[in-house]
């Protein structure tokens, strides 16, 4: 139960690639739909802009097919390297909401342990414990869980509530959404793994 810089960074790596390999897989339709429409919105932008240069296209009759099969080459590398770093962001902020979480599970429970229940027993440990684990149960029957879970369990109603665009800006704030939909569903879960101590290593 200690606050030391070194503890907390192992606890924080650990928890986090915990939290990977606990949450990718529920979360990989909701990504691979994500990386669908942003590729989907993309084909849309790109035929738009060559319709719009068709006319151009076709009087430059001094382009060979070596050259425009460069560009569509290079093009399409460009379109590939932008979808990865979009999809790569709509993860990173998920797995940041988890990180932040075992930080202050983590920090509470430590400034819980240190101040309040250092006087304690085992027995009243027990006891609160035991109260955790209460509360963890009523909240499975809560409307804000059942709302968090239709969510987590539908990518398609999320993308209905929550798509913006398909910008970069846009995939950071949906993936932060669906990391705090994920954290509703089941915070008292990793609430009772600290508490309990089941996240020591």
């Amino acid at each position: 139960m200690t606050l030391n810089p070194i503890a907390v960074t192992i606890f924080t790596i650990s928890w986090t690639v915990g939290m990977a390999a606990m949450m990718f897989p529920p979360i990989i339709p909701m990504v691979l739909l994500y990386n669908r429409k942003i590729s989907n919105d993309q084909n849309l932008n790109n035929n738009k802009k060559d319709n719009l240069s068709l006319v151009s296209k076709f009087n430059q009759r001094t382009d060979n097919l070596e050259e425009r099969g460069n560009r569509q080459n290079s093009r399409s590398f460009a379109l590939l390297s932008k979808r990865a770093i979009k999809t790569s962001g709509f993860i990173g902020t998920y797995l940041l909401v988890w990180a932040l979480t075992g930080i202050m599970l983590l920090g509470f429970w430590s400034i819980i342990m240190n101040n309040l229940l250092i006087r304690y027993s085992i027995q009243d440990f027990a006891i609160v414990s035991g109260i955790l684990l209460i509360v963890s149960g009523v909240y499975q029957f809560s409307s804000l869980k059942k709302r968090c879970l239709g969510y987590c369990e539908s990518p398609l109603s999320f993308f209905m509530k929550r798509w913006k665009g398909n910008q970069l800006k846009d995939g950071l704030k949906m993936g932060l959404y669906h990391g705090m939909y994920c954290l509703g569903c089941c915070w008292p879960y990793f609430l009772i793994m600290i508490a309990l101590g089941w996240m020591n290593i």
